[in-house]
């Protein structure tokens, strides 16, 4: 019975770290997904006009299209791993509350 509380302690701890962590990280990926939405949206709209008039300035071309593949590869990552890590927290979350009714139930 000593071990399992230690470990069921251990866990809690580890819980209680992991939610900390998250509810830093969420905020920051917040803050980057709207600087990214912002960047998309001023670059696509230099690329607008760089393309509509007369002069076009290839580096500009150049810059905008690298800023627009760069932020939407990133938020293409992020997207699919913080869906990844959504399902996994999901999953260890219903086994914490399983663990902890069998583990009341019994004792």
């Amino acid at each position: 019975p000593e071990d399992s509380l230690f470990i069921y302690r251990i866990h809690n701890k580890l819980l209680r770290i992991y939610r900390l962590i998250n509810d830093c990280c969420s905020l920051i990926l917040v803050a980057y997904m709207g600087y990214a939405f912002y960047t998309i949206t001023t670059t696509t709209y230099n690329l607008f006009v760089q393309i509509t008039t007369q002069r076009l300035s290839f580096n500009v071309l150049q810059t905008c299209f690298v800023w627009l593949a760069m932020h939407t590869c990133v938020l293409a990552l992020l997207s699919k791993n913080c869906g990844q890590a959504t399902d996994e927290v999901n999953i260890h979350v219903t086994n914490y509350f399983e663990f902890s009714f069998y583990y009341f139930s019994i004792g």
